[in-house]
């Protein structure tokens, strides 16, 4: 009954690890950016959908509930009959989706997970067709060619990696919508509500935004998502370092081999294509001789 009720409104964009409560890098959460970095770390996320100079409105989870707690307060105080809108939101300290990407695979590469497949790599794409393209390429393809191989000779992943193909798919269907449009917020409410707060309030309720160091952040986001979303443990990051390093060389390798072959394949082909294009340069000259005749 909103004529006895006091009502707030809350809205905040996508959620990351917290920056320093309970403890810096802690998240329990596998949608979103954090599905993002599994997939990433695990070698099985090679293509995003987003635009890379588009603000990704992320807030650690910390910031948002203490933002959440100030704002229920300054409600109970204030006793508003109408609705007050809170939008929680790092426009003033804003991160590009490219920028993510950046502090995300320099953070899965220093601090690996375990049993990673491939070497972590990525590309943005903004195009829908060219995002498929190179999806299919680069990241369904193979998983399901190493799925197919694991079953015939009797290895079983749980989940297959046929499922993870699919939920990646899913993932990035999800993401596109938001990550490809930049959104606006006013966020005059919460700024104001931050300069209500007493010093020994702010000091325990972090309202500003400005105080996130993004390149911090990100890193705690990956050891965290290591640590308490998957649960390696810590012992374990010099084994998953060595797989990284080994990972590292055969992807160069492979890189390097595809190379080679796309310059053999561009030598073989281009004498050919010279003399087509050389055939049809001839033809049209003779037809414009017949047409001036």
């Amino acid at each position: 009954d909103t004529d006895t009720d006091t009502v707030l409104m809350f809205f905040n964009f996508a959620v990351i690890s917290s920056q320093r409560t309970p403890f810096p890098g802690w998240i329990e959460n596998l949608n979103g950016p954090s599905g993002v970095i599994v997939g990433a770390g695990k070698g099985v996320l090679h293509v995003l959908s987003c635009g890379g100079g588009q603000r990704a409105d992320l807030l650690p989870v910390d910031l948002a509930i203490d933002t959440l707690l100030a704002a229920a307060w300054e409600t109970a105080v204030d006793d508003l009959r109408e609705t007050r809108v809170y939008n929680c939101s790092t426009c003033s300290n804003p991160i590009t989706w490219g920028q993510f990407r950046s502090y995300m695979l320099s953070g899965v590469r220093a601090h690996p997970l375990d049993n990673a497949l491939w070497y972590p790599y990525g590309l943005i794409i903004e195009g829908t067709m060219m995002q498929k393209l190179l999806e299919t390429v680069l990241q369904t393809t193979p998983l399901y060619l190493i799925h197919y191989v694991s079953k015939m000779c009797g290895m079983k992943a749980r989940p297959s990696l046929s499922t993870v193909s699919n939920r990646l798919q899913a993932m990035n269907e999800a993401l596109k919508f938001f990550a490809l449009r930049e959104w606006h917020f006013n966020t005059d409410n919460v700024q104001r509500l931050k300069q209500r707060l007493s010093p020994a309030d702010a000091a325990v309720f972090n309202l500003d935004t400005s105080t996130i160091d993004w390149t911090e952040v990100c890193t705690d986001f990956v050891k965290g998502t290591r640590k308490y979303l998957l649960q390696e443990k810590d012992e374990d990051v010099e084994q998953a370092q060595r797989r990284m390093h080994m990972l590292h060389m055969m992807h160069n390798a492979t890189k390097l081999f595809l190379s080679i072959m796309l310059c053999r394949l561009a030598m073989r082909t281009t004498p050919a294509i010279l003399r087509a294009i050389a055939s049809l340069i001839r033809l049209r000259r003779k037809n414009t001789m017949l047409h001036t005749m």
